[in-house]
């Protein structure tokens, strides 16, 4: 098991560069190459989705301006990919290859966010997500349409590009079966660790099939060990947090949504915590 092809969106934002360091980090172990994704929106979708009558003047009007913003973000997304594959020693290709470096593509493609990437993950390992934005909740939801229907994994980004990734990884441990599919998609990243722990909170390895889990993976040539901490005062997404930090953790890997999308969202379950509180890269799997 590698990891040969990753996804990573742009949008012509700050966030971008942020997004494609920490792509082309987790590329780097695989040589693995990273597709460059700019989906623009189709103005004439959302002025139909208006359901006005409007004229054939306001509508050109409507296109020419979102086409002009959308040149705009393009040229700044291509500017961070160029910057960043620089600063990667990573070789832009105009086509996925195969290589003894990491490489990285650009495309452009039209339709809605959730759409274009839940269909272009078909044939990637892995989707690296920019810095979360509270702001933006179309974002997140696209996350959770990328996890729950897409079954592909997501590295979500820090909002500072990271110095290392994958050295020392934790994996929230609570044996559930997110957690388990979180444990099987990062084995490639596993393998390549110095450290490995799984996490366990407010549970004992023997309660919660720790024990079996690092077992398991002993069987994949990977030493793991196993830290129960109890929450105290604070919730389990803030003593997870919490002790990645004291460790020195570069990478945490949790399963996505244990529970439901909207019993995550109101009750500000795990996954929604760490999402945004984490100052390290977060892998998730659904």
């Amino acid at each position: 098991m590698s990891i040969a092809k990753i996804l990573a969106p742009v949008f012509g934002t700050k966030g971008d560069a942020v997004c494609l360091a920490t792509a082309f980090a987790v590329a780097r172990p695989f040589n693995a190459h990273v597709q460059v994704l700019f989906a623009h929106p189709d103005p004439r979708e959302a002025i139909a989705v208006m359901g006005m009558p409007i004229s054939g003047n306001v509508v050109q009007a409507v296109v020419e301006s979102q086409e002009k913003v959308a040149a705009v973000a393009t040229r700044h997304a291509r500017i961070a990919l160029a910057g960043e594959a620089e600063n990667a020693h990573a070789k832009i290709v105009a086509e996925p290859a195969c290589a003894d470096c990491v490489t990285a593509s650009y495309r452009e493609a039209t339709g809605r966010l959730a759409q274009v990437l839940e269909g272009a993950l078909r044939y990637c390992d892995l989707a690296v997500f920019p810095p979360r934005n509270e702001t933006d909740p179309e974002m997140h939801d696209v996350l959770v349409g990328v996890l729950s229907r897409a079954q592909r994994p997501v590295l979500l980004a820090p909002a500072e590009a990271p110095a290392r990734i994958g050295t020392n990884i934790a994996v929230g441990w609570d044996g559930s079966m997110t957690a388990a599919h979180a444990l099987t998609a990062a084995l490639p990243y596993l393998r390549n660790a110095q450290t490995v722990t799984l996490i366990s909170v407010r549970r004992r390895p023997e309660t919660d099939g720790g024990e079996e889990a690092k077992n398991y993976l002993a069987l994949h040539r990977i030493a793991a060990s196993i830290c129960a901490v109890e929450p105290s005062t604070h919730s389990i997404a803030e003593t997870l947090l919490e002790t990645v930090s004291e460790r020195g953790c570069d990478l945490l890997a949790i399963g996505g949504y244990g529970h439901s999308h909207l019993r995550e969202t109101l009750f500000g379950g795990v996954t929604q915590y760490v999402m945004s509180h984490a100052a390290l890269p977060v892998f998730l799997a659904h």
